[in-house]
C-alpha cells in the first residue's frame, strides 16, 4: 500500500531534522577522518532519500491515481534491484539488505511499505495477535522488538538502523538500549547518539542515563 501524501511530507521533514543534525557535527573541528567519512556518507544517503522523497511528492501533486504511483515505484525499484544484484561490490548482501546502500532504494522501499522496519512491525502485529483496538499493547510489543533488535541486532547496519528508528519513534522504553549503543562499533554509536539528542533532558535523567552520557547527549 503506497504511503499517502502527509506521510511522506511528514517523512522528509523528520529526515531533513536528522540530516541537519549529521551536518551539525561535521562542522565540529574535533571529527577523526573516519568518523568524518562515515557522517559524510550518511548524510549522502539521507540526501539521495531526501530528494526521492520530494519527487514523489511531486508526482502526487500532479497525479490523483495512486495505482499508477505505486506502479511507477515498482518499475523503479526492480530496476535498481536489478543493478545491485550486478555489483559485485554489493555480492556480500542480501537483497533485503540494499536499502542500507542507496538513499533511493530505501525511500521506494519505504512508500510501498516494504522497508525493514514496516516489515518487523508487521510480524510484530502478528506474532503477538495484536488488535489495533488495543494501540498500547502494540507499541509495548514494538518497543520490545526494537530493543532486542538495537542490542542483538546480527549486523552493524541492523543496529544503526535500529538506534536511527528508536529516536524517530522516540521510544522512551529504549533509552538504556540507545546509551548501551554508544559502547558498539563507532557507526552504530554515532547513529545511537543522534537519536538521543532527540530525547529531552528530562527523559534521559528519568530513564536513568548516567551524568556522563546526558552530559554528552547534552553537549556539556
Amino acid at each position: 500500500m503506497l504511503a499517502d501524501q502527509n506521510a511522506v511530507r511528514k517523512r522528509i521533514d523528520e529526515l531533513r531534522l536528522s540530516c541537519e543534525g549529521y551536518k551539525r557535527q561535521l562542522r565540529a573541528q574535533t571529527l577523526s577522518g573516519e568518523r568524518r567519512e562515515r557522517l559524510n556518507v550518511e548524510v549522502g544517503l539521507m540526501e539521495e532519500e531526501i530528494g526521492t522523497l520530494e519527487k514523489i511528492a511531486q508526482l502526487g501533486r500532479v497525479e490523483e491515481d495512486r495505482g499508477k504511483i505505486e506502479t511507477i515505484v515498482r518499475e523503479r525499484l526492480d530496476v535498481l534491484r536489478e543493478r545491485m544484484a550486478q555489483d559485485n561490490a554489493l555480492a556480500s548482501l542480501q537483497a533485503d539488505q540494499y536499502e542500507y546502500t542507496s538513499g533511493e532504494f530505501k525511500a521506494l522501499l519505504w512508500v510501498v511499505g516494504e522497508d525493514l522496519l514496516t516489515q518487523n512491525l508487521r510480524l510484530v502485529v502478528r506474532t503477538h495477535n495484536l488488535s489495533k483496538s488495543d494501540p498500547a499493547q502494540a507499541t509495548q510489543a514494538v518497543a520490545d522488538m526494537l530493543m532486542r533488535a538495537v542490542r542483538d541486532g546480527k549486523t552493524i547496519d541492523m543496529r544503526a538502523s535500529t538506534a536511527y528508528d528508536i529516536g524517530r519513534l522516540h521510544i522512551v522504553q529504549a533509552l538504556p538500549q540507545l546509551a548501551a549503543a554508544l559502547r558498539d562499533h563507532p557507526q552504530v554509536a554515532e547513529v545511537a547518539l543522534q537519536a538521543l539528542k532527540s530525547f529531552s533532558a528530562d527523559e534521559l535523567s528519568e530513564a536513568g542515563l548516567t551524568e556522563e552520557v546526558r552530559g554528552r547527549v547534552l553537549g556539556k
